[in-house]
């Protein structure tokens, strides 16, 4: 009987952790360093203009400032059309010199201070609301 049981198991057991070899789609692109440079500077040139952040972030504000870093990325994006995204912990050599390349052409378009400076601006506009 015992043995009975521990063949069962273990005929059951290989099957139920058998794999096939699937492919799946996900939302990570693992293109080149190089076709991320292009793409930057196309997105750039279309006046697309991706700020990028990646890890983990942890926000941890003031109370009379909560709610203001939803309200500077919305300032940015009407008054630059900046677009400022937090990316998550992965990544490819590809999100890596998008960005790179992403923020130079915005430092040298708007200035090396751009995000200093329009968090101040952002600032005084939200302590007004």
């Amino acid at each position: 009987m015992k043995f009975f049981l521990l063949t069962s198991l273990l005929f059951i057991f290989h099957f139920s952790y058998s794999q096939e070899n699937l492919t799946v789609n996900d939302s990570i692109s693992w293109d080149s360093c190089e076709e991320g440079i292009l793409d930057a500077k196309s997105d750039f040139n279309n006046g697309i203009y991706n700020a990028s952040s990646y890890g983990f972030v942890a926000e941890i504000t003031p109370k009379i400032e909560v709610g203001f870093n939803e309200f500077c990325k919305e300032y940015m994006l009407k008054k630059y059309s900046i677009n400022i995204e937090s990316k998550g912990c992965i990544i490819s050599k590809y999100s890596e010199c998008y960005t790179k390349t992403a923020q130079n052409l915005i430092f040298q378009k708007f200035g090396k201070d751009i995000f200093e400076k329009s968090r101040k601006e952002a600032m005084v506009l939200f302590r007004k609301e």
